[in-house]
């Protein structure tokens, strides 16, 4: 079994795990647009995928803990805060497919606005 056929059949288990499937349920409040995606895939992708113990972790956090990237939809618990939440992004990457460092510093107005970079893990 090559990496890709390991990396799925791991994203079906746990997409069949019942506590992976309560955790899906706790993050569907945030009524985000994953364009096109299904909530449960983004999250199993990210978890296959991206598997560092700091991150795994999050699914025992609620949802005050960790944020979707607007842009790819990962799962983040640190990242760009847009406007109070009206977008999220977890990397400059992302942050700069949707707007340029100039229109992103006159958001965050010398850390007087409502955008910024935070952490939402304690």
């Amino acid at each position: 079994m090559n990496r890709t056929e390991l990396g799925e059949k791991l994203k079906q288990d746990l997409m069949n795990n019942e506590l992976f499937k309560e955790a899906v349920k706790r993050f569907r409040i945030f009524k985000i647009d994953l364009a096109g995606h299904k909530l449960d895939d983004v999250l199993a992708d990210y978890l296959v995928y991206n598997d560092t113990p700091d991150e795994v972790k999050v699914l025992g956090y609620d949802e005050d803990h960790c944020r979707i990237c607007s842009e790819c939809g990962r799962l983040m618990t640190e990242g760009y805060c847009i406007e109070s939440g009206m977008a999220y992004y977890c990397s400059d990457e992302c942050l700069h497919k949707n707007m340029s460092e100039e229109e992103y510093n006159n958001l965050y107005d010398d850390g007087n606005g409502d955008t910024y970079w935070t952490s939402w893990v304690d």
